[in-house]
């Protein structure tokens, strides 16, 4: 894993409702510009809101600098 922000298979959405996001992976290197762009409902502010630590994605990772964020938690 090498970058500022990797995103692997994120699948994000609110509460029990359905998915949003579906299976979506994104590499991002230092001084590189990516745009997110889509039609209203797309699910583009989920993604962020996902990426952000608001939302805790379903599936799939999200790495900064090599390191998974938000910080899972384990569990016994």
């Amino acid at each position: 894993m090498t970058g500022l922000l990797s995103i692997r298979n994120v699948t994000a959405g609110y509460g029990y409702g359905p998915d949003i996001v579906h299976d979506f992976s994104l590499s991002l290197n230092e001084s590189e510009v990516k745009c997110i762009i889509g039609p209203n409902g797309a699910g583009k502010s989920t993604l962020l809101k996902a990426v952000a630590g608001i939302l805790k994605p379903r599936s799939g990772d999200i790495f900064l600098r090599e390191k998974i964020f938000p910080e899972k938690k384990h569990t016994r």
